[in-house]
């Protein structure tokens, strides 16, 4: 089992870079959009339903989408153009394959506006019961993230701060739904913050890709673009 996931994983490196390397061909104008090529995103999205390998999880699969499968300084009018040809290509499988790894970010946030709410009733009226949904509640938001043991321990410690600020600015950011408003800057400082709250951007990284992958991970979340 360990030998196929290890195969499994070094596939999955393998075709994200072949699909990089055909987008940048597009773009340059040395190859045409191809079912071939675009039938390779429509066969890692179907990774999330192994259940044998934590880095095929949906949360994790997204970032695969999102982060790895096109070159980085391809425009979105570019990606759009291959993510329309790939929708062209779906199944009923890709679609549910696809709307497992994008309800993960909507279950995330409703789940911290429950949390939100929770915590201030806590503040008012002090109870055990009220305690105890709250760790119910990290429990599930914890499982989100890749290193859920981790990213609980850093629940809790955003529970513990006392700066409604931080708080306020979690509910700002759950409120909007889009944040084409939100200059730049303010995206960033504003995920540094979330990523000192949950106590996830570190040095040493709790992900595969370090402290800049962990930011990324926060803000994928919440719906912010870095």
């Amino acid at each position: 089992m360990l030998f196929q996931i290890t195969v499994r994983k070094s596939a999955l490196q393998k075709l994200t870079k072949v699909y990089r390397d055909y987008c940048n061909k597009c773009y340059e104008g040395s190859m045409t959009i191809s079912d071939h090529f675009e039938e390779i995103p429509c066969k890692l999205m179907m990774l999330c339903f192994d259940k044998d390998c934590k880095e095929f999880r949906s949360q994790n699969m997204e970032f695969v989408l999102a982060e790895d499968l096109f070159p980085e300084h391809l425009s979105a009018k570019e990606r759009t153009y291959h993510w329309i040809h790939m929708f062209s290509l779906f199944t009923f499988l890709h679609e549910e394959a696809l709307n497992t790894i994008l309800t993960q970010k909507k279950r995330f946030q409703n789940e911290m506006k429950n949390y939100l709410t929770m915590r201030k009733k806590l503040k008012e009226i002090c109870s055990e019961e009220i305690r105890k949904k709250i760790e119910s509640m990290f429990i599930k938001m914890a499982a989100f993230f890749p290193d859920s043991h981790k990213a609980e321990e850093c629940l809790h410690k955003l529970n513990q701060m006392e700066d409604d600020n931080v708080f306020k600015l979690f509910e700002e950011l759950l409120e909007k739904q889009a944040f084409t408003t939100i200059g730049q800057t303010m995206k960033i400082i504003k995920i540094d913050i979330i990523g000192y709250a949950l106590g996830i951007v570190v040095n040493s990284g709790h992900y595969s890709g370090g402290a800049e992958r962990d930011r990324t991970c926060v803000a994928a979340q919440f719906n912010v673009a870095v």
